[in-house]
């Protein structure tokens, strides 16, 4: 078992805690991980959500807009609601997923053979972004 964290929204502490699962096949036994995104309230220390099981290929805490962005086995970009760590979107990308990078209202993903460049274009996540540089600017 492996823990991930904190990424720290807010009054949300956000961890990943994964571990091996091993699927039994006719030819074999599959092995690929699980993970659980957990989200605990920064001063209480108790559980605000947990996610279900997700199963993926490369995983981290990655905000983008109000969603936790990961990449499960099967090539899909996963993006988990941050408030409620319920799954909101799937979006098909391709094998071999690497760990997405996000730049401001830009969500990179590279895959064995393509890098995918997705763009928020929200005004809501504009003025929030805009809010954050201004907040990280004068801390």
């Amino acid at each position: 078992m492996k823990i991930k964290g904190p990424y720290v929204k807010g009054e949300q502490l956000i961890y990943l805690v994964s571990y091996p699962h091993v699927e039994q096949q006719k030819e074999g036994a599959n092995t690929y991980n699980l993970g659980k995104v957990i989200s605990i309230n920064k001063r209480s220390g108790q559980s605000l959500w947990i996610s279900s099981d997700l199963q993926y290929s490369s995983f981290e805490v990655k905000e983008f807009d109000n969603y936790i962005v990961s990449a499960d086995k099967e090539g899909y970009m996963v993006f988990l609601d941050s408030k409620s760590g319920k799954v909101k979107g799937r979006i098909f990308v391709g094998p071999g997923i690497v760990r997405p990078v996000i730049k401001d209202d830009l969500l990179f993903v590279l895959t064995e053979d393509k890098l995918y460049g997705f763009k928020n274009n929200s005004w809501l996540f504009k003025i929030r972004l805009m809010l954050r540089k201004v907040r990280d600017w004068a801390t």
